[in-house]
């Protein structure tokens, strides 16, 4: 395989930085099933408990404010777990070198 290198950390990663990073791809998932899925379960009117406008695709769907909130931000969750998941590396002192 063509630039075949790979990278692996100097020292075992602590465990809360791979909880962290299990976080992260959990977040990814939740985020990815209820994007594609959204127009199976949200609202296409207000109601009471349904109130927080979210735009996808030329639609507008009323969410809860939980969800909606999470979905505006689910990007940003991500970056943060991820940016997360790296300083806590850094600051256990493993480093990443490059193997053949």
């Amino acid at each position: 395989m063509p630039g075949g290198r790979r990278l692996e950390p100097s020292k075992p990663l602590p465990r809360l930085a791979v909880f962290i990073l299990i976080v992260a791809f959990i977040d990814f998932a939740v985020d990815w099933l209820l994007t594609f899925t959204i127009d199976r379960w949200a609202r296409q009117s207000p109601t009471a408990n349904h109130w927080y406008q979210y735009r996808m695709g030329g639609r507008t769907y009323y969410l809860s404010p939980s969800i909606g909130w999470y979905l505006d931000n689910d990007l940003w969750i991500y970056l943060g777990a991820i940016a997360m998941f790296f300083v806590l590396s850094l600051v256990y002192g493993v480093r990443w070198k490059r193997v053949r």
